[in-house]
């Protein structure tokens, strides 16, 4: 008999048992190759090696001030570690060094301040929405119940509507997609997803640098966090 294969690329990794659950009822579930994503190191060795091929004198450190490139490879790291993310936020962030130059001659390289504009309006969407209602309280490793209990508590603290249980694995999944914590592979629903692992997979000064940039989430970390 004939035999078909189908391959398909999805942004999210749980695709399949979301929009396509006769798959999983008839036993044919695919085969899952999970591509992670870039880490800062990564994202900063290639916008380098893309900005060293442009033909300025001094190298990029002549145009992108270096702390402003750190702010840019964290952010996006711990938003989604998409190189396409990084690409857009330096043009941006070229683009209003460019407007600001007509009026002050004196400004000849991207600053944080251009870098940190550029990346509050690109990181406005919902998968970094939910990466930065991350709990600063989560320990390191924790049940998803404990850590859904500190989420609580932080969303009735700042006087935010928090999401019910039901949706609660399916933003920890988000998390998971884009590398940021990691959940055990124990299956099934009600008592056994509450008491699933998770575990943070990046450094939490890198999560705390990526969100005190923010107006609103640095009133929620601990002024001891904003000091380092």
């Amino acid at each position: 008999g004939s035999r078909v294969s189908l391959i398909g690329i999805a942004n999210s990794i749980h695709l399949t048992t979301r929009l396509l659950p006769k798959l999983q009822a008839r036993g044919w579930e695919p085969e899952l190759l999970t591509f992670q994503a870039y880490t800062a190191q990564e994202l900063k060795t290639l916008l380098m090696q893309r900005l060293s091929n442009l033909p300025w004198q001094g190298g990029w450190a002549a145009v992108v001030d270096p702390p402003a490139l750190e702010l840019l490879v964290r952010r996006i790291s711990a938003a989604a570690g998409d190189m396409r993310r990084a690409l857009d936020a330096m043009c941006a962030a070229f683009d209003t060094l460019v407007q600001e130059s007509l009026s002050d001659e004196s400004r000849i390289r991207v600053s944080v301040g251009q870098m940190a504009q550029a990346l509050s309006q690109l990181l406005k969407s919902p998968i970094v929405d939910s990466v930065r209602m991350l709990p600063q309280g989560a320990k390191k490793q924790c049940t998803m119940a404990d850590l859904h209990d500190s989420y609580n508590t932080l969303c009735r603290e700042a006087s935010l509507l928090a999401l019910p249980w039901s949706e609660f694995p399916g933003l920890c999944s988000t998390l998971s997609d884009q590398a940021l914590i990691s959940i055990d592979n124990q299956k099934g629903g009600g008592k056994d997803q509450r008491r699933r692992r998770i575990m943070l997979k990046v450094d939490p000064d890198d999560v705390v640098f990526a969100l005190k940039g923010l107006r609103f989430f640095r009133t929620l970390l601990p002024d001891e966090l904003l000091c380092k």
